[in-house]
C-alpha cells in the first residue's frame, strides 16, 4: 500500500513513507521492488499496530480472542474486506501471489499501483467500498447507535456544515490549517474566520449542541495547554542561563522582571498586577456564572484580548512567553472559572489526576487579592502546573530519560528545548477521509470545498436520527 501510494504520488501522506522512499529510489537501478522490510521499524505490525488496530476495534470491525489476537468481525467488516478484495484481485500482484515473495518486478508495481494506492478509494471501481464506509462512519444502516457512534457522526456532520458555511461565504479553508479555520473559530468563538476578512457569525444546527459543547471544551484545554506550555518554555529558557540550574524561587523572580511587565502592559494597556489584569477583564470579585457567560461574549473573536490574539504577542523570550502565559490563563479565568456547563463538569469528573481547566482556574482565586505580586503568582503556577506536573507525568510513564529538565540539589537544570504547540484534533484526517469518500474536495491550491455528494449527505445527516 505504501509503495504503491508513494510511487503514484511522492507527496502523499502515508504511514511508512520514511522507510519506503529509499526502496523506491533503488527500483530504477535494480528493477526489483523490495518488500521484506518493516514499514515502521518501531512497530512489528506497522501502521496497524501503531495506529489503526485500536480504531478498527472501536469501529467494531475487529474482535479479539482470549489470547488478544485480532480477528475480522462478522458482518460489515467482512463486507468491506470483500469489497476491497474485489478491487485488487485482478492486479498482477494478487494474481501472481507476489505477496508471498520478498520482492517483485518493477513492472508489477506500475501495473498494480493504481488499485493498491490510498487514492484508489476515489476511483469509480471503489463505489461499493465507499458506500460501506459511509454507512459505517455515519451509522446509516445501524439502528443501535452508542453515544460514541452518535458523537462520531455528529462531529463529521459538524465539520461538513462548517465547510459548507465557509464556502457560502466565498472562502475555501486551506487544508494545511484545518484547526485554525475549522476548529477554534466555529467551536470556541462561534464564528467563521475567513482569511483577510472580518468574522462571520456561525449558526450551529441545534441537534449538534452536545457535540459542539465537547469540542468547545477541547478548545478551552487547547488554550490552557498553550498557556502552561508557554510558561514551561519560559522556565526552560531561564534556567538554561545557569549551567548549575536555578531554584524555583529564583526562576519566578527572573521571569517577573521589566520585560515581563512591559509585555503585559502592551497586552492590557497598563502596568498590571494580577488583580488589575482581572479588572481589565471586568473581574473584580469571584465571577458568577452570568459573569463568565458575559466574558465569553465580550472576549470573543472580535476582542483584542481573546486567547487567539494574545498568542500573537509571544516573542520567544522567557519573560515575553511568561507574560503571554499569564494573559491567556487570566482570560480563561474570566470566561470559565465558575461558568461551568455539563461538558466542563464531565471533563472535571473524569479527569482524575490529570490537569483540567477547573483545577487550574480554581487555583487562581488568589489573583483577586490586591497584595498579590507577579513573583508569587508565577511561583504558584510554576510549582504546581509546570514542575509538579512534569515530574508526575514523567514517573507515571516510566520514562525518566524523557524529560525537559531534572533536579540537582534543589535546582532545576534544563535537559532539552520545548516549543508550545496545539494538539492535533484529527480534523485534517477527517477532511482527508471525507475527500476519499467524495464528500469534500481539495483543489490544487489546497482549498477545501464541499461536493454535491457532500451537500446531499449533510442534508440527510441533519434530518436523520433526530439531527434536526
Amino acid at each position: 500500500m505504501a509503495l504503491c501510494t508513494l510511487s503514484r504520488n511522492p507527496e502523499s501522506s502515508v504511514v511508512g513513507s520514511d522507510a519506503v522512499q529509499p526502496r523506491l529510489e533503488r527500483v530504477e537501478a535494480t528493477g526489483e521492488v523490495e518488500t521484506n522490510f518493516k514499514v515502521l521499524p518501531s512497530n512489528s505490525m506497522g501502521g496497524y499496530g501503531q495506529y489503526y488496530g485500536g480504531s478498527l476495534y472501536q469501529l467494531g470491525l475487529t474482535s479479539r480472542n482470549e489470547e488478544g489476537i485480532d480477528r475480522c468481525a462478522l458482518g460489515k467488516a467482512v463486507e468491506i474486506a470483500e469489497a476491497y478484495h474485489k478491487n485488487v484481485q485482478g492486479s498482477p500482484f494478487c494474481k501472481n501471489k507476489l505477496y508471498g515473495e520478498s520482492s517483485f518486478p518493477k513492472k508489477v508495481l506500475a501495473q498494480s499501483a493504481r488499485c493498491f494506492s490510498l487514492d484508489a478509494l476515489r476511483e469509480p471501481a471503489a463505489s461499493r467500498e465507499r458506500q460501506l464506509l459511509l454507512n459505517l462512519f455515519f451509522g446509516w444502516e445501524n439502528s443501535e447507535q452508542s453515544e460514541e457512534d452518535t458523537l462520531r457522526r455528529h462531529t463529521l456532520t459538524l465539520l461538513l456544515h462548517v465547510i459548507q458555511q465557509y464556502n457560502r461565504a466565498g472562502f475555501k479553508p486551506p487544508i494545511g490549517e484545518t484547526d485554525k479555520y475549522l476548529v477554534r473559530p466555529p467551536y470556541y468563538y462561534d464564528v467563521l474566520w475567513p482569511e483577510h476578512k472580518s468574522t462571520l457569525s456561525y449558526e450551529l444546527p441545534p441537534a449538534l449542541n452536545a457535540c459542539h459543547g465537547f469540542w468547545k471544551q477541547f478548545c478551552v484545554h487547547q488554550y490552557l495547554t498553550q498557556g502552561l506550555e508557554h510558561l514551561l518554555t519560559a522556565v526552560l529558557e531561564t534556567v538554561a542561563r545557569e549551567a548549575s540550574g536555578m531554584d524555583a524561587e529564583s526562576v519566578s523572580e527572573a521571569l517577573s522582571g521589566h520585560d515581563f511587565k512591559s509585555k503585559l502592559r502592551s497586552i492590557f494597556g497598563e502596568n498590571a498586577r494580577p488583580d488589575t489584569v482581572l479588572k481589565q477583564l471586568k473581574i473584580s470579585a469571584m465571577p458568577s456564572d452570568s459573569a463568565c457567560r458575559l466574558a465569553r461574549e465580550t472576549l470573543g473573536a472580535g476582542n483584542k484580548l481573546n486567547e487567539e490574539r494574545i498568542l500573537d504577542f509571544a516573542d520567544g523570550t522567557a519573560q515575553g512567553n511568561a507574560a503571554v502565559a499569564v494573559a491567556i490563563v487570566a482570560v480563561l479565568f474570566a470566561k470559565w472559572r465558575t461558568g461551568s456547563d455539563r461538558f466542563s463538569q464531565y471533563i472535571y469528573d473524569n479527569a482524575g489526576p490529570n490537569l483540567c481547566a477547573p483545577l487550574v482556574l480554581s487555583s487562581m482565586d488568589e489573583w483577586l487579592k490586591p497584595q498579590l505580586t507577579w513573583q508569587v503568582a508565577l511561583a504558584h503556577l510554576i510549582e504546581r502546573f509546570v514542575l509538579q506536573q512534569h515530574d508526575r507525568v514523567m514517573y507515571e510513564k516510566g520514562k525518566l530519560e524523557s524529560c525537559w529538565f531534572h533536579w540537582v540539589d534543589g535546582k532545576i537544570v534544563k535537559d532539552q528545548d520545548y516549543s508550545p504547540g496545539f494538539r492535533a484534533s484529527r480534523h485534517w484526517n477527517c477532511v482527508m477521509i471525507m475527500t476519499d469518500l467524495g464528500l469534500l474536495r481539495v483543489d490544487n491550491n489546497g482549498g477545501i470545498s464541499i461536493t454535491s455528494e457532500g451537500r446531499g449527505a449533510l442534508s440527510r445527516l441533519l434530518k436523520d436520527h433526530g439531527a434536526t
